[in-house]
């Protein structure tokens, strides 16, 4: 009885915040799709195999800053490089820099023309969203006062706070500090399927080393369904062990609650977790409810 009355109201939370959170499942992923059509879906699935479009732009390719830049290409720079990637805005538009090394830098591309002292005035709405973005990033301070998740954090916790017809992104914790993060199941042109490894806070960060990886490559016999658009129909998963695991370092908020029925006679509340720019909602304590 009691399983039928959670299911019921599951169901009626569905029926009134799914319409609220379908444009939030893009937003909040991994990877916006800023380009559209089946470049820009190949393109967004590609930096998922740790094809960086920040390095990208570290090494000159400016139209990388407008590619959709993700939170896990982020995590894998150091403050160093954030530094630069963020400058790198600044110096698209011939900004005059006061740092020599920041002079030296851009220097090294013919594309920067120092001209003029630029400002957040002279700067797109994505490019300031951006600039927020690896700003949070910097600001990681491992020796800051512990963020302390307990057990609460053991289970999945999904971009979008309900379910749709299958999976989206997610972060599975475990009670062993053993952590994956599972990429969407209705993803096009999918490529990786999921990252392995172990997880550690310290500060107001979440170290995620990355051991493993589960992937397929790319082929040409694609089709565009109804249901998910477009898709390899020749898959071969393969999987990758790194000898030296890839580290990607995290902001990280304490756990929240969020009322996902907003406006419905009773509120529905789930737990919430800031890991990098992206909420994510605890859909279930066991993590073994994966897939």
């Amino acid at each position: 009885m009691k399983k039928t009355k959670n299911l019921i109201l599951c169901l009626i939370c569905t029926s009134l915040i799914a319409p609220q959170f379908a444009a939030a499942q893009t937003e909040n992923s991994t990877g916006k799709e800023y380009s559209s059509g089946l470049t820009g879906i190949y393109q967004n699935r590609r930096s998922e195999l740790f094809a960086s479009r920040a390095w990208d732009a570290l090494f000159g390719d400016l139209s990388a800053l407008n590619s959709g830049i993700t939170d896990f290409e982020l995590a894998r720079l150091n403050k160093k490089e954030l530094r630069l990637l963020r400058n790198s805005v600044y110096a698209k538009y011939g900004h005059i820099f006061n740092s020599d090394e920041l002079t030296a830098y851009f220097s090294n591309f013919a594309w920067y023309k120092p001209a003029k002292k630029v400002t957040d005035k002279d700067l797109t709405e994505n490019e300031l969203k951006l600039i927020e973005r690896i700003t949070a990033f910097e600001n990681i301070n491992e020796n800051a006062a512990q963020i302390k998740l307990s057990d609460e954090k053991t289970g999945i916790w999904q971009v979008i706070p309900v379910a749709a017809s299958g999976w989206a992104e997610r972060f599975v914790f475990y009670y062993d500090g053993k952590m994956d993060y599972l990429f969407s199941q209705m993803a096009q042109l999918k490529m990786a399927y999921e990252y392995r490894g172990t997880c550690e806070i310290k500060g107001n960060a979440l170290i995620f080393s990355v051991k493993e990886m589960i992937f397929t490559l790319p082929t040409t016999d694609i089709e565009k369904s109804g249901a998910f658009g477009w898709e390899f129909l020749t898959v071969h998963p393969n999987k990758i062990t790194f000898e030296n695991p890839i580290v990607l370092k995290f902001p990280l908020s304490p756990i929240a609650e969020e009322n996902i029925a907003a406006g419905a006679e009773k509120p529905y509340y789930r737990k919430t977790l800031k890991i990098g720019s992206v909420k994510y909602y605890k859909c279930d304590d066991n993590p073994t409810n994966r897939y």
